[in-house]
């Protein structure tokens, strides 16, 4: 027999020495369940067995515990004398278990409670969220969990910020920080990355150790005589693709190995089967020059100040998806007799680029395979993949000249572009430059025109920050926006513009919206905001 833990879901470490002590036992049929919440106070311990056979009849869903919540101190007894009835905390268990008691129950207060309220849980879960209900400094604290501000002096990048807020857990979002990037022993440019993996975040995490110092070496072996944009791109390009194929072959031959431990292949097999997206931003101070590398959907936006003082908005890469016209035509090409693009995907997948993702380049052989090998599911049907790959990591590289005019870029992952337009973001930078005190801007050498009266986000007043009351995303299908809107943009992070960013796409001044989606956690946290990476730099 062995005893049960009560205290190890709710009543503390005291709780289960107690019970431990006072004979509070469990004869194992089958096994103990997962040890979950709280359960609710039911059922009394002689129908124990009724109930363990109608959890069984209702495919195991029910609850087998038997009752149970801390109580006030009592000693034993009914109010009429009488000995008391007693509820046990118990965790979970299997329909074949069988409580039994070696000596009288223990009397513990945080083990038993006689005569449980059915609402007294609910009262004291309310009671409990109200406590721990967000104010404005956690939500700060939250959006700002990963942030980080950086100069680059004497690399043209006056000020670098970045943040990230996670959804998913562990995030699957990994990214280079604004670094030096030493080239041909005389130069230093700039280099900055985001991979928004999917399916895992191991391919993002290969990536965010080896693409840049990658694509450096790369850039590395041209000859000055060859070093133009045109051989810059190509290099880049070659990189990327160079990069996914050691991905993919690394996995498939070392599978295959017979010398080598199935644990020393596992983070292969990971690598190669998880996917991720590449946004990379390299800036020659030198030239003034931006190459922009792109593979799936992450996005970089340039903003540049007109001589009036409006803001140009310049997309530095294009979305590489299904719904993209141009990439569902290049896919649907390479394959003529098949029907790969169906509703802006790709065989399911939404990016039409991407490293990784194994299961969409290789053969039904190969994944029938290498999922037996690794236990990793059935290969997609034969005929729905008889031409692979039907995905590429091959970026499309863009080149752009800067000139002498306050300039800054925004590289953000799709999770705030699904939340916000180009020119959007771009106000949102102009607006917390604007709200910056002068002497900041005079720190980081800008002299900044403002813009003028009549731009729209002057000429409409933001919204009232006291919304109604009782706010839910059901108001998202009764035609109520929960993207950015202008009218809730909101200037509190002025110390980070990358933090400024993540709020506004979060809910700007719309509170309630906001907090709500800062309480989610994983894996619910999923359904109302991706992963959130943004890094800001100012030329």
């Amino acid at each position: 027999m062995s005893v049960v833990q009560v205290g190890s879901y709710g009543a503390g470490e005291e709780a289960a020495n107690c019970a431990r002590q006072d004979g509070c036992r469990v004869e194992e049929g089958e096994a103990l369940a997962e040890l979950g919440g709280r359960v609710p106070a039911a059922q009394q311990v002689e129908n124990a067995q009724e109930d363990a056979a109608e959890d069984e009849a209702e495919g195991e869903q029910g609850a087998a515990a038997l009752g149970g919540g801390h109580g006030d101190e009592h000693d034993g007894r009914q109010e009429d004398g009488g000995p008391a009835r007693y509820n046990i905390l118990l965790p979970r268990l299997h329909k074949d278990l069988r409580l039994t008691f070696v000596r009288p129950p223990c009397t513990h207060t945080t083990c038993l409670r006689k005569n449980p309220d059915p609402n007294a849980s609910f009262t004291s879960r309310s009671q409990s969220a109200k406590n721990q209900q967000m104010d404005s400094k956690t939500a700060t604290r939250i959006l700002s969990q990963d942030a980080y501000s950086v100069t680059l002096n004497g690399l043209g990048i006056k000020q670098a910020y970045g943040a990230q807020l996670p959804s998913n857990s562990p995030c699957e979002d990994r990214y280079n920080r604004a670094q030096s990037v030493p080239l041909w022993q005389d130069e230093k440019w700039v280099g900055v990355t985001i991979f928004d993996g999917h399916n895992g975040c191991q391919t993002a995490e290969h990536l965010e150790k080896e693409l840049l110092k990658a694509v450096q070496a790369k850039l590395n072996t041209l000859e000055p005589e060859s070093r133009n944009d045109e051989a810059i791109q190509h290099a880049i390009q070659a990189t990327f693709t160079e990069v996914d194929k050691a991905i993919i072959t690394d996995y498939t031959q070392l599978a295959r190995n017979k010398e080598m431990a199935l644990a020393e292949k596992v983070p292969y097999m990971e690598v190669a089967m998880a996917g991720s997206c590449a946004l990379l931003v390299l800036y020659n101070p030198k030239t003034k020059t931006i190459y922009t590398a792109c593979t799936g959907d992450s996005r970089a936006v340039l903003g540049r100040q007109n001589a009036d003082g409006t803001w140009q908005v310049v997309p530095l890469s294009e979305d590489q998806t299904g719904a993209n016209e141009s990439e569902a035509a290049r896919v649907q090409a390479e394959h003529p007799n098949e029907e790969v693009v169906k509703k802006g995907r790709v065989l399911g997948l939404g990016i039409s680029r991407s490293f990784g993702n194994f299961r969409l380049k290789s053969t039904h052989e190969d994944q029938d395979e290498f999922g037996m090998r690794f236990l990793q599911g059935g290969a997609l049907p034969k005929d729905d993949i008889p031409t692979p790959p039907y995905i590429i990591a091959t970026p499309v590289v863009t080149v752009t000249k800067l000139d002498d005019r306050p300039s800054f870029v925004v590289l953000a992952c799709d999770g705030i572009w699904d939340n916000c337009e180009n020119y959007e973001v771009v106000d949102l930078v102009v607006r917390w430059l604007e709200a910056l005190p002068e002497r900041t801007l005079a720190d980081m050498g800008w002299t900044l025109r403002l813009t003028p009266e009549t731009v729209w986000w002057k000429k409409e007043p933001p919204a009232p920050a006291d919304y109604p009351p009782g706010f839910d995303f059901l108001e998202r299908w009764n035609n109520v926006d929960v993207r950015f809107r202008q009218e809730r943009a909101v200037i509190e992070d002025l110390d980070n513009v990358a933090v400024h960013i993540l709020r506004n796409a979060c809910g700007g001044n719309h509170w309630e919206l906001l907090r709500a989606r800062l309480t989610y956690r994983p894996p619910f946290s999923r359904y109302v905001r991706d992963d959130l990476t943004v890094q800001v730099l100012f030329f």
